[in-house]
């Protein structure tokens, strides 16, 4: 079934790539924009019979997604097309979630992006990966409630919060001027600033494009918000409601909500993040309703503690130990590269001759450390994974060490400190990417240690 699926996505969403470059009437463009969400949205509904909730999910998530892309193009016109990039467009097909391609049309300029973002998504995303392999690993003490909400938070935390960050900051580091998909929704100072700026952009852009103008003109700018929202409600009906097969009407009536409180806020001029916090979070149950957090979370909960029984846990963190030592040695291949990519030969010699000397005595040091991390790491490798005294010990020395490395490239290099180009830029991302990696995988073993797991 999940080849047929993917096979017939795949090929309708090609064709309609297609058609946005060789279709040239305006109006045969907007009618087959419009059209083919809308036969999207008809297909989840006759199909749902034979479907399982994950199918309808995918069906209703990524492949509708994939076809309001898709239409997105078909917006713009066929010179607009003919004439953008070629990578630049295949990078927005599949590789971007927004809806708007209009960043993608010009080549990429290279951009100096320091990977604050990238290391902070990367370890918000292993953070909720880990709690999310915790709470599957408990689920049957904590019970569905607990679980089912938990579930919903570690992968919100992994995917909208975590990846989406990792995801903005490569994009821009290849040079396309993307904006954020999320950008710190916990500083939204008002709610229209929390769901047209913070919040889910793909969903911002996609009423932009293709509801929001005609709205306003019959509507005008009240009406036009309210029926925003509504239209969001109804597409997390097919996200949420249409997966589980029950529980309609409550993200509707979720978004409905939303779009009272922002025209209130608007007519009383009622602001700050405790406003912003309690009316978003206050209606979640609406929204994550216990039957989709019974039909998709609970059975992935499920699904994920099987198959970590099955592989087992000291196995598991066997192998992430193995990981950890030999991911030292690619951060220290990665450091050989210093001397040249920073120009050491022109830089030093303005030194004095003791600070030079310190500046090498500093990096052999370091490199020395480096080095013995990794090769105690696999030579201790049964002392680590048996959780003795000198094992923790070593533990918890490389965890300090490298969450004091990381913490150093977050909050005391800037951006200005970093080389030019755009191998350098998404070099420092894949180096902090590994720094997030290996500090996060030392915690993992000692919270396995700590909690009587392994």
């Amino acid at each position: 079934m999940w080849s047929t699926f993917a096979l017939t996505s795949v090929g309708g969403l090609t064709i309609q790539w297609v058609l946005a470059f060789t279709v040239g009437n305006v109006r045969a463009r907007s009618f087959l924009a419009y059209l083919i969400p809308f036969l999207v949205v008809g297909s989840c509904f006759f199909f749902a019979s034979h479907l399982n909730p994950f199918a309808r999910l995918a069906l209703s998530g990524l492949v509708l997604l994939g076809a309001f892309k898709g239409s997105s193009l078909l917006l713009l016109s066929r010179e607009s097309m003919l004439g953008g990039d070629r990578f630049g467009l295949v990078w927005f097909s599949v590789g971007w979630p927004g809806i708007d391609a209009v960043p993608f049309l010009s080549k990429p300029v290279g951009r100096v992006e320091d990977g604050k973002r990238f290391g902070r998504g990367m370890a918000k995303a292993i953070i909720g990966v880990l709690g999310f392999l915790l709470v599957a690993g408990f689920s049957s003490r904590l019970g569905p409630l607990a679980s089912g909400w938990l579930g919903v938070l570690c992968l919100l935390t992994t995917f909208h919060l975590g990846l989406s960050d990792c995801l903005t900051e490569v994009t821009q580091a290849i040079g396309w001027p993307v904006k954020p998909l999320f950008e710190s929704p916990w500083r939204s100072a008002s709610l229209s600033n929390f769901w047209s700026q913070r919040w889910n952009r793909p969903f911002v852009e996609l009423n932009k494009i293709f509801f929001m103008q005609s709205l306003v003109r019959r509507l005008g700018i009240r009406g036009a918000i309210f029926v925003i929202f509504l239209i969001s409600g109804l597409l997390h009906e097919l996200a949420i409601s249409y997966p589980a097969g029950s529980g309609w009407g409550m993200p509707l009536g979720y978004f409905a909500l939303q779009g009272v409180m922002v025209l209130v806020e608007r007519k009383l001029r009622v602001k700050g993040p405790l406003w912003v916090g309690l009316v978003v979070l206050a209606p979640l149950p609406i929204l994550f309703h216990a039957a989709f957090r019974a039909a998709i979370i609970l059975p992935f909960l499920a699904w994920t503690r099987s198959v970590m029984l099955l592989i087992g846990l000291v196995p598991a963190l066997s192998l992430l130990i193995f990981v950890l030592g030999v991911a030292q040695f690619g951060i220290l291949a990665a450091s050989f590269q210093v001397p040249t990519r920073l120009r050491w030969k022109e830089e030093l010699p303005r030194l004095s001759s003791l600070n030079q000397k310190l500046m090498w005595t500093y990096g052999s040091f370091i490199v020395y450390t480096i080095l013995s991390f990794g090769v105690l790491t696999l030579v201790l490798h049964d002392e680590i994974l048996r959780g003795t005294r000198a094992g923790l010990a070593i533990s918890v020395v490389m965890l300090l060490w490298w969450c004091l490395r990381l913490a150093t490239d977050v909050f005391y290099f800037s951006s200005s400190d970093w080389p030019k180009g755009r191998f350098m830029q998404i070099g420092h991302v894949m180096l902090n990417c590994l720094f997030t990696f290996v500090l996060c995988g030392y915690g993992c073993v000692i919270l396995a240690h700590v909690l009587g797991l392994a």
